[in-house]
C-alpha cells in the first residue's frame, strides 16, 4: 500500500494545491517519512500554490471555524480498465484481455478548519463513488475521515498532532497488487501520528512518529468456469510503526544542512489463513526491523529555486531468514525551478524500500524520478505536464519492474463557486524475471473529466 502513495505523491508533485480548498493530500503530508520537510522560507511561491483571492472558496463561517463543502463529479474513460497485456501467447485468455470502459464519479468533501490567532485544528472527510457502466465488478466506494491539530508553542516551534480511517481500493496494476483478482482489493487502514518540532536561531529539530494498521479483504481469484477460489488476502495485514529525528543547521539565511534517522518496524499479523475449498495457507511472516539514515541540505534563494536533497542509507532486515535482507542507498529529493512567476518546474525522486505483495519474497527497492511543469497561463487558466518512471529491484527472487506514467491537467476557474478539471494519463508498465513471479505487464490510458462546485 505504501508504495500506491508514495508514487502517487511523487507523480502528483506540484498539482496537489487547488483553488478548491484543502485537499486530503494537505492533511497527509505530515505523515509521510519519505518526503522533503523543511525547506519553504516564503520566499518563493510556485503556481499551484498562488493566492486567486477572486477563485478561493470562502467557506460558511462557523464560530471560530470555516466550512468548506464541495463536491466533484465527473466521467473517467479508460481503454484498460483490468490494466492487463493484449492477448497472446503467453496470456491466452480472452477475458484477461483490455477492456474499455467509462467510469461516473461522484465525490462530495468537506473541511472543517479552524480561524483562530493561535493553534489550529482541521478536520475533513470525504467519500468518492465509482460506477462503470459496463464492467460492475470494478465499482468502487471509498472514503476517508482525517484530523490535523497543531498546538503553537512558541515562535516556530509547535507540536503536531493528527489521525486518519480510510476504506480504499488497491490500484489495478500497482507493483503491490494481485493480477489474478476477479475485482480490485479493498483495504482499510487507520493511523496516529504526532511531531514536534523546536525551532532557535540557527539550529531546527524535530522528532516523528506514527503507528498505522493496514488489512486487506478477501476477494475471489479470476478463473471463469471454475469454482469460486479466495486470495488470501487477510496474509498481507500487517502494522507499521515509526519514529524519526532530524537536525538542520542554517549555514545562511538561505541554506541548511540537515540530518535525519528514522527506524521503521513491520508487524505481520496472519501467518495462516483457513479457506474451505482449499484448505490451510500458510505464509512466513515478513516482520521487519528498518534503520534508515539521510544527510543533504535544502535552500530557498529568492526568484531562482528552492528544494531540499538528501543521500544516505537504508537497512531492513527480516526476523525470518527466509527473507533476504534489504540494504543499499537511500535517497530523497524535491528541487522547484522557477523561470518566472508564470511557470513552476518540479524535480522529485525517491529511493526506498516496500514489501513485496506474494510471500516468496521480502522486499524490494522502489526507485522513482518525475519531473513536472506548471503554467498559468490565465489567472483562472493553469496546465500542468508530469512525467514520472519507476525502477522496482526485487530481492531474493529473479524479478524486476519497470513503469512510466505522463500526465497533462487542465484547470479551468470560472468562479469561486465553479471549476472545471481535465486529464489526460497514459501508464505503461513492465515486468521481467521468472514467470512465477511476474508482475503486471500493460498500457493504459485516461480520460477524465470533472466539473467541481464548491461553496
Amino acid at each position: 500500500m505504501k508504495s500506491i502513495r508514495v508514487m502517487s505523491w511523487v507523480l502528483a508533485a506540484g498539482l496537489t494545491v487547488s483553488a478548491y480548498g484543502v485537499s486530503a493530500q494537505t492533511l497527509n503530508e505530515e505523515t509521510d517519512f519519505g518526503l522533503p520537510q523543511f525547506y519553504g522560507r516564503g520566499k518563493n511561491v510556485s503556481v499551484m500554490e498562488r493566492e486567486r483571492p477572486d477563485y478561493q472558496a470562502q467557506g460558511i463561517h462557523a464560530g471560530g471555524f470555516t466550512i468548506l463543502p464541495k463536491l466533484e463529479i465527473g466521467v473517467d474513460y479508460t481503454d484498460n480498465l483490468y490494466a492487463v497485456g493484449p492477448s497472446s501467447a503467453a496470456n491466452p485468455d480472452p477475458f484477461m484481455s483490455p477492456r474499455s470502459d467509462v467510469g461516473f464519479i461522484v465525490s462530495p468533501t468537506i473541511v472543517a478548519q479552524s480561524n483562530w490567532g493561535r493553534h489550529s485544528l482541521i478536520a475533513l472527510a470525504s467519500y468518492q463513488d465509482e460506477s462503470f457502466a459496463d464492467h460492475t465488478t470494478e465499482d468502487q466506494r471509498s472514503w476517508t475521515i482525517q484530523s490535523n491539530g497543531r498546538i503553537d508553542v512558541h515562535g516556530d516551534s509547535y507540536i503536531n498532532l493528527g489521525f486518519d480511517v480510510e476504506h480504499s481500493f488497491e490500484a489495478r496494476g500497482s507493483t503491490t497488487t494481485q493480477t489474478s483478482s476477479a475485482t480490485p482489493v479493498p483495504f482499510n487502514t487507520q493511523g496516529v501520528y504526532f511531531r514536534g518540532l523546536y525551532s532557535q536561531d540557527r539550529l531546527q529539530a524535530s522528532i516523528d512518529g506514527d503507528f498505522r494498521n493496514y488489512s486487506y479483504s478477501e476477494v475471489q481469484q479470476l478463473n471463469p468456469g471454475a469454482p469460486e477460489t479466495p486470495i488470501a488476502e487477510s496474509l498481507r495485514d500487517f502494522t507499521q510503526g515509526r519514529i524519526g529525528g532530524r537536525l538542520d543547521f542554517a549555514l545562511t539565511p538561505d541554506e541548511a544542512l540537515f540530518g535525519k534517522v528514522t527506524y521503521s518496524d513491520g508487524d505481520y499479523l496472519n501467518g495462516i489463513a483457513y479457506f474451505p475449498q482449499t484448505g490451510y495457507n500458510f505464509s512466513p511472516k515478513r516482520n521487519y526491523d528498518e534503520l534508515r539514515f539521510l544527510a543533504g541540505g535544502n535552500f530557498d534563494i529568492t526568484a531562482l529555486a528552492r528544494g531540499e536533497v538528501g543521500i544516505g542509507y537504508v537497512d531492513r532486515q527480516y526476523a525470518l531468514s527466509i527473507y533476504r535482507g534489504v540494504s543499499g542507498l537511500a535517497a530523497s529529493v524535491k528541487v522547484e525551478y522557477f523561470p518566472t512567476q508564470l511557470v513552476t518546474l518540479t524535480l522529485t525522486g525517491q529511493r526506498l524500500i516496500q514489501d513485496a505483495a506474494f510471500s516468496t519474497a521480502g522486499g524490494y527497492f522502489e526507485n522513482i524520478v518525475s519531473l513536472g511543469a506548471d503554467y498559468e497561463l490565465k489567472r483562472n487558466i493553469i496546465i500542468s505536464a508530469i512525467g514520472g518512471v519507476e525502477l522496482d529491484d526485487f530481492e531474493g527472487i529473479n524479478r524486476s519492474d519497470t513503469a512510466s506514467d505522463f500526465k497533462v491537467i487542465g484547470k479551468y476557474f470560472l468562479s469561486r463557486y465553479v471549476g472545471l478539471n481535465a486529464t489526460l494519463d497514459y501508464t505503461t508498465r513492465d515486468s521481467t524475471g521468472n514467470r512465477i513471479y511476474l508482475g503486471p505487464i500493460y498500457n493504459e490510458t485516461r480520460l477524465m473529466f470533472s466539473v467541481v462546485l464548491q461553496r
